[in-house]
């Protein structure tokens, strides 16, 4: 049984990321504390992602975005009694990780092999503790739907959120 939610509208705005961590996989906590080791060493982190990747023009959506100077942030997620979210901002988006950047990212994905699983790479220069308030202002641009119900009913692990408020009156 497939659960809706019942508006559903079309929505425009800046797009955002979401990204899942299973609730068998490593603590959400331990994830962020590897990659702010690595902004604390320089700056910034690649952040990668896995599963379905990233279309080409959402990458090249968010990255039109930063150039322009919008804020864009990826929400990364774990289910717990509540959902736990830390929040980053983005500089860069890619389906590739530069492979002269390899050092930027947490020694994990490199020991694991991981580096080589990812299909989408996200620059961050922060990671901070955020809440699942944040999700409720977040809408799935093609159904309308608010991410954090897609989270709650659906076993996505990839999410591009908008900003905002589902147009009234606005089919899908």
């Amino acid at each position: 049984m497939v659960l809706k939610q019942p508006k559903s509208a079309k929505v425009d705005g800046p797009l955002h990321v979401v990204v899942r961590i299973p609730r068998d996989g490593h603590p959400i906590s331990q994830v962020v504390d590897a990659h702010r080791k690595v902004i604390d060493e320089h700056g910034v982190v690649w952040l990668g992602l896995g599963g379905l990747a990233l279309s080409k023009g959402i990458v090249a959506k968010l990255n039109e975005q930063i150039a322009a100077g919008v804020e864009t942030c990826v929400h990364v997620v774990q289910k717990n009694d509540k959902f736990d979210v830390f929040s980053g901002t983005v500089l860069r988006a890619s389906l590739s990780l530069p492979a002269a950047e390899r050092e930027l990212v947490p020694r994990y994905y490199l020991d694991s092999g991981l580096v080589n699983f990812f299909n989408t790479w996200l620059r961050i220069d922060s990671f901070k503790l955020g809440s699942d308030s944040q999700l409720q202002k977040l809408f799935i641009p093609t159904s309308g739907n608010s991410v954090d119900f897609a989270l709650k009913h659906g076993t996505a692990s990839l999410l591009t959120g908008v900003v905002g408020s589902p147009q009234k009156g606005v089919s899908t």
